[in-house]
């Protein structure tokens, strides 16, 4: 994008296309950046961004961007301001460093049975021996770290952010499917309760992709997208990974009949 007329031109493609929100984030200017959120309202579109350092979340925030992705520590104002916007926030944690914390604690879980199996030995050693200033830090400036931006999610919490559950995967130590599972568990890490953790990955999530009165909480006359559950997830988070069956559209799934054969050790 050279200009303002090139930012617009870009965002108009997208609506014809069937997109249902633009996403922006450096290296793009923020002239460029109010140029497309300006052009995708036009568009009846959501802008979408990141929230990696004050400036850009807090530019983001005033320049009507809905949901703000990944996270470093905020202080109030910042919170406040979020909230009062309505801006929503996906942190990300597990990608930000949590999912290897918790690999530090817990090895084991990378010879996990369902993570196994739908990913290759190549594909799981790929994702953990990357690189990267976290993988670098000691233990305990690692958990400093993390402890910094638990606290920093709990405090926006608090003040009325609307948080979201994503996981940015496939990146360093986070793979699809189980690290939306990992995500919840670092929320409880933060201090939220898990029947706030649940909400947030069902309802919050439905009401920010504008499909509220269809998914996100069990009423008549919605969507049957259901996982009933082995074990009780306000006992212990981790029990949403007891999965006895998937209920999509009605229809029942078992996760023992969709198991894959076997993975190769190899790639």
């Amino acid at each position: 994008l050279a200009n303002e007329a090139d930012a617009r031109r870009g965002v108009r493609p997208w609506k014809e296309l069937g997109a249902q929100f633009i996403k922006i984030h450096p290296p793009y200017t923020w002239t460029l950046h109010r140029a497309v959120a300006d052009e995708a309202r036009r568009q009846e579109l959501p802008v979408v961004g990141h929230a990696m350092g004050l400036e850009e979340a807090t530019k983001s925030v005033t320049q009507g961007f809905t949901t703000l992705e990944h996270h470093v520590r905020f202080y109030d104002d910042v919170h406040r301001l979020m909230a009062a916007a309505g801006t929503r926030l996906d942190p990300t944690l597990g990608a930000g460093g949590a999912n290897r914390w918790l690999l530090r604690r817990e090895p084991d879980r990378l010879g996990g049975e369902k993570l196994r199996a739908f990913l290759s030995e190549g594909w799981v050693r790929e994702r953990v021996n990357g690189g990267g200033i976290l993988r670098r830090l000691s233990g305990n400036r690692f958990r400093g770290r993390l402890m910094d931006r638990f606290a920093s999610i709990k405090r926006g919490h608090e003040l009325g952010v609307t948080l979201l559950a994503g996981t940015d995967a496939p990146t360093q130590a986070n793979f699809e499917g189980v690290s939306l599972h990992w995500e919840l568990e670092h929320f409880v890490e933060t201090g939220l309760a898990p029947l706030e953790v649940l909400r947030i990955a069902t309802q919050h999530a439905a009401e920010a992709v504008g499909a509220e009165d269809d998914l996100g909480t069990l009423e008549a006359g919605k969507l049957a997208d259901i996982v009933v559950l082995d074990a009780n997830p306000l006992d212990d988070i981790r029990n949403t990974q007891t999965i006895w069956r998937v209920i999509k559209g009605g229809w029942v799934f078992d996760p023992e009949e969709l198991r894959p054969p076997a993975m190769s050790n190899g790639n």
